[in-house]
């Protein structure tokens, strides 16, 4: 039996930000299996990430590639302030 682990927006949120900051610029599919997320769900999270203005498409000859923007910083340093006020964000859903 296997236990899955449903996680909140805000978590994927956090991926993803996280992912794009260790390793820059990068293509969706390699962001998608970074952030251990389905290629549908990623893309409609990154659709929203880029109208909220936490990342930026920089279209390139032939393939567009996602790199997070200054407000995607600012909402990592803000989440990992929350995650440290309030610990049983670390913790996850249960």
């Amino acid at each position: 039996m296997t236990t899955s682990r449903n996680r909140y927006i805000h978590d994927i949120v956090y991926e993803i930000l996280t992912v794009l900051h260790r390793n820059g610029e990068m293509r969706k599919t390699a962001l998608c299996l970074s952030a251990n997320l389905p290629m549908d769900r990623c893309t409609s999270v990154l659709k929203l990430l880029e109208s909220y203005g936490l990342i930026c498409e920089t279209p390139d000859k032939r393939v567009k590639l996602y790199r997070i923007c200054e407000r995607g910083y600012m909402y990592l340093g803000l989440y990992v302030k929350l995650r440290e006020t309030l610990p049983y964000l670390k913790q996850g859903r249960r």
